[in-house]
Parts: structure tokens; C-alpha cells; sequence
């Protein structure tokens, strides 16, 4: 079983300082001291897709756009 560690001891692990430190930057910045789970967006993703057909010949290296 794995136990919880709290967030200020493993910023504080990660970062080699003290304890004391780690609150202090949260209570100067006024973030408490939780793991809060992430929040809901309201950002979605569609994929692009393209309609036509598939070509084996489309622009080469150095090939204009005219296809001269």
C-alpha cells in the first residue's frame, strides 16, 4: 500500500530545501498547500480532415508549383 506523501515534502525532496521554505513560497503567493485534481477545459480538439482524392504525384523537390 502506498502512502500519501504531502506536496510540500516532495517539492521540497525534489528540490533540496527545507520545508519551511516550500510553505513560505506558498503563503507569500497565497497557494495552499494541496494537490487539487486538474480542472475541467472547455478546449476540444477536432481533427482536420481533407476531402479529394489521394496522389502518388504531388510536388517533388525543386518542383514548382505549375508543374514545370
Amino acid at each position: 500500500m502506498q502512502t500519501e506523501v504531502l506536496l510540500e515534502t516532495r517539492i521540497s525532496d525534489k528540490a533540496g530545501v527545507e520545508i519551511d521554505d516550500v510553505r513560505d513560497v506558498f503563503t507569500e503567493y497565497g497557494l495552499p498547500p494541496v494537490v487539487s485534481p486538474a480542472r475541467p477545459r472547455s478546449l476540444h480538439v477536432h481533427r482536420p480532415r481533407v476531402a479529394g482524392e489521394r496522389s502518388v504525384y504531388g510536388m517533388c523537390a525543386g518542383q514548382a508549383a505549375g508543374g514545370a
